[in-house]
């Protein structure tokens, strides 16, 4: 895992004041025995990825492709779980919800709640391991 996750400066005051980053890195680092520096890494590599899968949620949106949305907004969801984001999990699993009874303005509400979580979540990268 360590050749292929990013790392964060553990000093870096955006990772020591952010209560929200701290409860998911001590999540991961209790469910999974992953140093804080491995966790932090992987929270980093997962917000960078759930940004790009946001992206790639709307674009299809925008197409009037909701069964490749859904399948998308499934895909973060899981990985939301895997890594403890609870709060990403929990909008995920509703945002699917309401793209199934298709209710957009639900859906609309929470796909923007996941992009602010995702961003309160999202740290500076100081280096990545080789």
């Amino acid at each position: 895992i360590e050749k292929y996750v990013m790392t964060v400066n553990v000093e870096s005051p955006s990772v020591e004041n952010n209560k929200e980053l701290a409860e998911v890195i001590a999540d991961l680092m209790a469910a999974s025995d992953l140093s804080r520096e491995i966790s932090e890494g992987i929270i980093a590599d997962f917000c960078r990825q759930g940004i790009g899968l946001m992206s790639a949620i709307q674009k299809k949106l925008n197409e009037k492709n909701l069964k490749e949305a859904g399948t998308i907004l499934h895909k973060l969801k899981g990985s939301a779980g895997n890594v403890r984001a609870k709060k990403i999990e929990q909008h995920a699993k509703e945002a699917e919800q309401a793209l199934k009874v298709i209710d957009l303005e639900k859906l609309t509400t929470l796909l923007a709640e996941i992009d602010v979580l995702l961003h309160r979540l999202t740290v500076k990268k100081s280096s990545t391991l080789s």
